[in-house]
């Protein structure tokens, strides 16, 4: 009977929802007093790529032709060439902040002194994990992508369409599976050390025990960005607005174009300098409310 109720109350426990208002409101101080960690939060970013090939005796390929044709058909282009160098820097130095900021963040809960070099530095180290992290995760939408491409060249084969509605409906739970836990992979490679085989065992256990939890967090992280967006939005019509009556009516009193072109060039300085601020900004905040969760469903708070 003992265990029985010891039972009960762990199920309570796990069932029992998280103080979500307290956390974002936690995360956005920790984010605007914490400036000097928006050098790595501007850094925190979705990185994509789409590749287009060429070939010299017809107009673009798809991926369905690279499987069909082989390589051979194939010529890449030096702009591809540098926008994947690209895209692969940029993809790294996304995974160096990533680590970064978390040490940064476990810092600030401990009210510890932090330099950013010595955060970047750590985001560094972790590169390993965290970039072969990636590649684990990665594969299974590989293959999956390669099955449901496939299925355009067999479009004849009830086997393959089968085999299609199958890699769809996987694509799909996958990926909001890996939407839910992938943060939480990221958090036991920098707090517990974890290998990458760890992290990800330890994050999908983290969702099992916790569904309601994990999903009302990233519900609300949804709907904050959604409201955000919108906010966003109409700051920018507003602006534009503005900007545009200005120069129209200096324009109608007095021609002064020179004036014109010096305004809408600050005005768009302005307005990068003010993206690039929200951005680090928010991804620091959406960092911090994650990185919350994360700590409270481990009782580490």
């Amino acid at each position: 009977l003992q265990l029985l109720y010891n039972k009960k109350i762990n199920i309570k426990h796990f069932m029992k929802a998280l103080p979500f208002s307290s956390f974002i409101k936690q995360s956005l101080s920790w984010a605007w007093i914490y400036k000097r960690i928006w050098i790595i939060g501007f850094f925190i970013t979705t990185t994509t790529i789409s590749f287009q090939f060429w070939q010299d005796d017809s107009a673009d390929l798809n991926i369905v032709s690279f499987f069909k044709d082989g390589f051979s058909s194939f010529r890449f282009d030096k702009m591809i060439v540098l926008g994947l160098l690209f895209f692969v820097v940029v993809y790294l130095i996304s995974l160096i902040a990533k680590a970064s900021i978390l040490s940064g963040l476990k810092k600030i809960k401990q009210n510890e002194d932090y330099k950013v070099w010595e955060l970047i530095k750590f985001g560094f180290r972790k590169i390993p994990r965290t970039l072969l992290l990636e590649i684990y995760l990665g594969i299974v939408n590989i293959v999956l992508a390669v099955i449901i491409s496939l299925y355009f060249m067999y479009t004849q084969s009830a086997v393959m369409a089968v085999l299609f509605i199958v890699a769809m409906l996987l694509l799909l739970i996958y990926n909001v599976i890996l939407y839910l836990c992938k943060h939480y992979a990221y958090c036991y490679i920098v707090f517990e050390n974890k290998s990458t085989w760890q992290a990800i065992v330890a994050a999908w256990q983290l969702l099992r025990k916790n569904p309601k939890n994990v999903i009302l967090a990233k519900l609300i992280e949804i709907v904050l960005i959604l409201a955000i967006m919108a906010i966003l939005v109409v700051i920018f019509f507003i602006g534009s607005a503005i900007v545009v009556t200005i120069a129209t009516l200096s324009f109608l009193y007095g021609g002064f174009i020179i004036f014109i072109v010096i305004l809408g060039f600050f005005a768009f300085i302005g307005l990068l300098f003010l993206l690039l601020c929200v951005k680090a900004y928010l991804s620091t905040f959406f960092q911090g409310f994650m990185t919350q969760v994360y700590w409270a469903l481990n009782d580490k708070k």
